[in-house]
């Protein structure tokens, strides 16, 4: 930060211990914005966030406080908060969840789900620009936003806003998050959308699966029993090939962590699903999910590796849990979250796609890092001058 500009306020929260440590910035005309480096926020701060989080619609439970304050309880480590108030008088206009990643990249708090800023949409410009302008005294030389979705307006809005600038950006999309439909009016109706592949593979799963037994279906969201049923959860998913490849939740600690952690933290909120599946009371197959709104998210799912090679528990599972989500009429979809697989398409054609936004700011510094990552062609395929000079060259000698 530049010292002549710039103030860092350390005061200790009441009854803590807790330094907080903020970066405090006068952007001129009434703007000004505070940069926290630790989650010591204003209970003031944390209720206008989670507001601004939940205008967001059902994807706005990703971007509230204690989502996003779980996973840099996890994944933070070796890095420094970077969360960017924008104000203008005494109303937060802008909130900017980041961090500086041990590589000294600036990039978002952003675990694989989607990510937005948070923005008064009457003054969506003029934020962003305070925010680069937050940027450009910071000093970074580069910025990832990652898995901003194509249908919210943060994506769309920094790279216009980034072009304005004459910022150096490269975007890499993605398709994302699958999504189920289950509004038909019957179940029948919900079913036939789904591959018929899949279709007959549910059906032939399912005879085999009763000929070994009974099949049950559970739904938990008792916070008493949480511990237990992910302790059950894990051992399932870890039963096979994972952990041959030390890939399972129960082998990763970081892992084990955040779901342990921010399942505690939505079943708190009231919003944990966990469903479970059954053979002669064994657990064969499970659902980690999260409610919000109409949607429900899918967190992680498991299954038992030996039964998966008789029928496929998983699919079975998540049959059930698609019905039972039909069933509700608050429920209107099931959203996959993560990358588009294949095998996630014989559920549904219905995907988004997520931007991910990498850039560099106007400076030599910007400009070097920019060519070094993506080599001198691309910086001229986007220069407009150049462009517009090769087409009339080209006009010309016609």
């Amino acid at each position: 930060m530049n010292p002549s500009r710039d103030t860092t306020a350390r005061t200790t929260t009441t009854g803590t211990g807790v330094t907080p440590d903020v970066t405090r910035l006068d952007l001129g005309a009434g703007w000004h914005a505070a940069v926290h480096h630790t989650w010591e926020l204003p209970a003031a701060l944390r209720a206008r966030w989670d507001e601004m989080a939940l205008a967001y619609g059902d994807r706005g439970i990703f971007l509230c406080t204690g989502w996003l304050q779980t996973w840099w309880g996890v994944f933070g480590v070796g890095g420094r908060l970077f969360v960017a108030v924008v104000s203008c008088g005494e109303a937060v206009r802008g909130i900017f969840p980041c961090w500086i990643a041990p590589d000294g990249r600036l990039t978002g708090l952003a675990n694989e789900v989607y990510y937005d800023f948070l923005i008064d949409a009457a003054h969506r410009t003029d934020t962003l620009d305070r925010f680069l302008e937050v940027l450009a005294r910071s000093r970074y030389t580069r910025a990832d936003l990652p898995y901003l979705s194509r249908l919210e307006v943060g994506g769309a809005a920094i790279q216009e806003r980034l072009r304005r600038h004459r910022y150096r950006f490269w975007t890499w999309e993605q398709s994302y998050g699958p999504k189920v439909d289950v509004t038909k009016p019957t179940w029948e109706a919900t079913e036939a959308t789904f591959h018929s592949r899949l279709r007959n593979s549910l059906k032939k799963g399912r005879r085999r699966a009763e000929k070994e037994g009974l099949l049950t279906f559970e739904e938990v969201r008792d916070p008493g029993a949480l511990d237990a049923v992910l302790d059950e959860a894990f051992a399932v998913e870890g039963s096979g090939w994972k952990a041959e490849r030390g890939t399972a939740i129960r082998l990763n600690p970081e892992k084990a962590a955040w779901y342990r952690g921010i399942s505690r933290w939505a079943a708190r909120r009231g919003v944990l699903r966990v469903y479970l599946l059954r053979l002669n009371g064994r657990l064969i197959a499970f659902d980690l999910d999260i409610e919000s709104g109409r949607t429900l998210f899918a967190l992680k799912t498991g299954y038992d590796e030996q039964v998966a090679t008789r029928f496929s528990a998983g699919n079975l599972m998540r049959c059930e849990v698609l019905k039972l989500a039909h069933a509700r009429p608050d429920t209107h979809l099931y959203d996959f979250l993560g990358e588009t697989f294949p095998w996630k398409l014989e559920w549904t054609p219905d995907a988004d796609v997520c931007t991910d936004i990498f850039f560099y700011p106007p400076t030599v510094a910007g400009w070097t890092r920019y060519v070094r990552q993506y080599g001198w062609k691309q910086p001229l395929k986007r220069s407009g001058q150049l462009v517009r000079f090769i087409r009339s060259f080209r006009i010309s000698r016609t």
